[in-house]
Parts: C-alpha cells; structure tokens; sequence
C-alpha cells in the first residue's frame, strides 16, 4: 500500500511539473504528502529537491537535502547513487536561475 501512495505521489509531482505551465505548488504538495506517508522515499525527495530547484528556491532545495540527510542518518540508510548526484547538482548551482532540471524516474 505504501509502496502505491509513494508511486502516486511522484507520479503526480512530476505531471505537475511538466509542459508550458508547470504548477509547482501544486508538485510540491504531491512530493511532500508523499514524505508523510514514507519520509524514506528518495524518488519523492528527488522531486522535492527538482521542485525547489526549478522554482529557483535555493532555500527550500538545501531544506529538502537537509530532511533527507536527517532521515537517512536516522534510519542508517545510504543514499542512492543518482540522489547523491542530484545533490552536487543542485548544489552547485550558483546562478539561482529558476530551471527545472528531472533527475532519472527509479
């Protein structure tokens, strides 16, 4: 059951932010309803993180990478490959254009 809310979830945040006018309110709300139900969910993170990204939101970005760190360290969980790139990405992007940028769908 879980596993479906989670699939939902993500599936929901990325429609969200696709085509001419994405509604990252609306994506933001999908990803983070999500985290409530599995705060583990690194897909729903990734969105999380793509989200804040694209929306030029520097400060939500690193509190969504912040969550995510707290969460694994709490459960003992390493990070996946493509999350750990999305972060260096994301993270190194010091021009604070608003751009989103979708990391690879797991």
């Amino acid at each position: 059951m879980i596993s479906r809310i989670v699939d939902t979830a993500h599936t929901l945040a990325v429609r969200h932010t696709e085509g001419d006018h994405p509604d990252l309110d609306a994506a933001r709300s999908a990803a983070l309803r999500g985290l409530e139900i599995d705060e583990t969910s690194e897909v729903l993170y990734r969105d999380w993180m793509n989200i804040e990204w694209g929306a030029g939101n520097t400060a939500g970005v690193r509190k969504a990478i912040a969550r995510l760190h707290q969460v694994a360290q709490t459960y003992d969980i390493s990070l996946e490959p493509v999350t750990e790139q999305l972060i260096e990405l994301v993270l190194s992007d010091q021009s604070g254009a608003a751009r989103y940028a979708r990391s690879p769908r797991t």
